[in-house]
């Protein structure tokens, strides 16, 4: 599994407009062969972080998606950012669920 996430901070006056923007091109997104979840967060105050999160079942997913015009379109208002926009790709070898948090507060031996 693959994931991306991208951070920007918008600038106040175009926040509503860039996140409508953003939820409709997510929305085509989410469609897209391999696409297993595509969210976007955003924090309370005017002005303030948006994230967008993407997981891909494979690299070649995600190659397909970040070559395409939707994600084109995402880069030109991340580009409208406040400050540096930053964009991580990550490669999940492994994952884990609630049998982590089990281990982890099993009880250890005195």
């Amino acid at each position: 599994m693959h994931i991306s996430t991208i951070k920007m901070i918008p600038p106040p006056h175009e926040r509503q407009k860039i996140l409508g923007a953003i939820r409709a091109l997510l929305s085509w997104t989410g469609g897209d062969p391999g696409c297993l979840e595509c969210s976007i967060f955003t924090e309370p105050d005017p002005g303030e972080i948006i994230l967008i999160v993407e997981r891909w079942r494979s690299e070649e997913d995600l190659r397909r998606h970040v070559q395409s015009d939707t994600y084109l379109k995402i880069l030109e208002l991340v580009e409208l950012s406040q400050e540096p926009p930053e964009i991580h790709f990550y490669q999940v070898v492994e994952s884990s669920g609630l049998d982590m948090v089990a281990r982890i507060r099993k009880p250890r031996p005195v």
